[in-house]
């Protein structure tokens, strides 16, 4: 595949966007090409993505921009959904779906922070992972993406503090997800419909 001596259209429309969020202005090269990386390089470690591009500086300059950010990674995906209700297409709508969706992203380490093992359903097998729960929402027009997201830790990961169960997280991302915007009906798997967190959507209102 030939490098990329550019960033795609789709990519400096997103720094536009995006780019008031980084801090210093000097963090938006590297956020160019990681953006364009995750999007046309097959090999999505940082190692790969830097060998995308045929312009670029050392691939521990990405790392260090992923790994010792001086921006608020918060104010990202809080401008990301601000931004998207602004098109028609990817607007609001109380006719929508809101599926709150247990998902293991798996891994080949055993010391990556906070994985563990767990059971995947689909192969019928323990795989090491990072359990998360995410709220996609599905709007009138077809257009879905997720909302909020939490991971979940396993209790013997936790050095202090309280150790929230999927129903909990399955509760929080659901009120986060309302703060946002209005989710229509919801729908979740069975990790999620224990009493308590039905319960909860039925004083909501929103089941």
């Amino acid at each position: 595949m030939p490098t990329i001596v550019d960033f795609p259209t789709v990519v400096q429309d997103a720094l536009v966007v995006f780019g008031a969020v980084l801090d210093p202005e000097a963090a938006c090269c590297p956020f160019a090409e990681y953006l364009t990386g995750l999007l046309i390089a097959a090999n999505k470690t940082v190692s790969g993505l830097n060998r995308e591009c045929g312009v670029t500086t050392d691939q521990s300059c990405l790392h260090r921009w992923r790994t010792d950010v001086s921006w608020d990674v918060q104010r990202l995906p809080d401008r990301r959904l601000a931004w998207l209700p602004q098109a028609p297409q990817t607007r609001y709508s109380p006719r929508g779906v809101m599926a709150i969706d247990q998902t293991l992203v798996d891994h080949a380490g055993q010391l990556i922070e906070e994985a563990g093992w767990f059971w995947e359903h689909a192969d019928q097998r323990h795989v090491i992972a990072h359990d998360y729960l995410i709220s996609n929402s599905v709007w009138t027009l077809g257009a879905q993406y997720p909302m909020e997201w939490r991971r979940f830790t396993k209790r013997d990961a936790w050095a202090a503090g309280e150790c929230k169960d999927h129903t909990a997280l399955c509760i929080e991302v659901l009120d986060a997800t309302i703060k946002r915007a209005s989710p229509g009906a919801v729908t979740f798997d069975s990790a999620c419909t224990r009493a308590k967190g039905r319960n909860h959507i039925q004083r909501q209102q929103r089941a």
